[in-house]
């Protein structure tokens, strides 16, 4: 077994070394609600900043509202070589909740490989969630929502990171803001194709599926006249156009941002107004 393989350890009620007191930093959240209300949350941190020995985070909050808990979950790397980060939270159709999250390991902020894990809780409603074991799901980092196809296909965001090769050169064909498709309820998960987009950066791509059913996809990519590039699948995403870069108002700063269709059909897009810098 390869060391960035070992599976991380998943702590239920976590100690005093995991509780609020005891943390210096935290960042890149994620949110989810269950059928009933039920709020939950989830971010990372560990150590003095991004780096090797970063965990990740869960916390809830009750139907009636009020007050989140102290963590109720711990992802913990399985040594202080590896690092837990960049996690999501999602709840599938089938309303069981997935935490999925990246993991690497070689004492490395990202070893060039990489892999997107998960776990997962039958019942979203639950205060403290009956996780799966630990599975991994694919090289590469994910940490943007999944997206449900008309197809009933569920398609997973996971990049390759291109900027970052370290012991992985034979990944290099594959450093794309990839697409990883399960076509039966999340038991097993297939790369299906990648997307190139001019000065990505942290890719942090999210797919909608348009209403003639091609695929659009958002990429996060460096400073400029943008900030974020796009990309169109004709095929169900095993091929994609050339990026590009987005036109106004369809920019950032070089940040995350959010795209989602609602209920109405309509899609919702949370970015950044400034292109010159963040603003939070």
């Amino acid at each position: 077994m390869k060391p960035m393989d070992l599976s991380a350890r998943v702590v239920d009620l976590p100690g005093a070394e995991f509780q609020p007191g005891a943390r210096q930093w935290q960042g890149i959240p994620g949110l989810e609600c269950a059928s009933n209300g039920r709020l939950w949350a989830t971010w990372y941190t560990g150590t003095e900043g991004e780096g090797p020995g970063n965990h990740v985070v869960v916390a809830t909050c009750p139907v009636t509202g009020g007050a989140w808990t102290d963590p109720v979950t711990v992802v913990e790397p399985p040594d202080d070589r590896h690092r837990c980060f960049d996690p999501c939270l999602w709840i599938d159709p089938l309303k069981r909740l997935w935490l999925f999250w990246a993991q690497c390991g070689g004492g490395q902020h990202f070893d060039g490989r990489g892999g997107v894990w998960c776990i997962r809780s039958e019942d979203a409603s639950r205060p403290v969630p009956q996780w799966s074991v630990p599975r991994r799901l694919c090289d590469g980092v994910m940490m943007n929502k999944p997206t449900v196809l008309s197809t009933g296909e569920w398609m997973l965001p996971a990049a390759l990171w291109r900027f970052f090769g370290g012991d992985w050169a034979d990944l290099d064909t594959l450093r794309y803001s990839n697409v990883v498709v399960s076509t039966d309820a999340g038991v097993t998960w297939t790369r299906r194709g990648g997307a190139d987009v001019p000065d990505r950066h942290y890719d942090e791509h999210m797919v909608v599926e348009r209403k003639d059913g091609t695929l659009w996809m958002l990429v996060r990519t460096k400073p400029g006249l943008s900030g974020m590039g796009e990309s169109v699948s004709l095929d169900r995403g095993a091929t994609w156009l050339s990026g590009k870069a987005t036109k106004a108002p369809l920019t950032g700063p070089n940040s995350r941002f959010f795209i989602r269709r609602l209920q109405s059909g309509r899609l919702l897009l949370v970015t950044h107004l400034r292109t010159d810098r963040r603003s939070d």
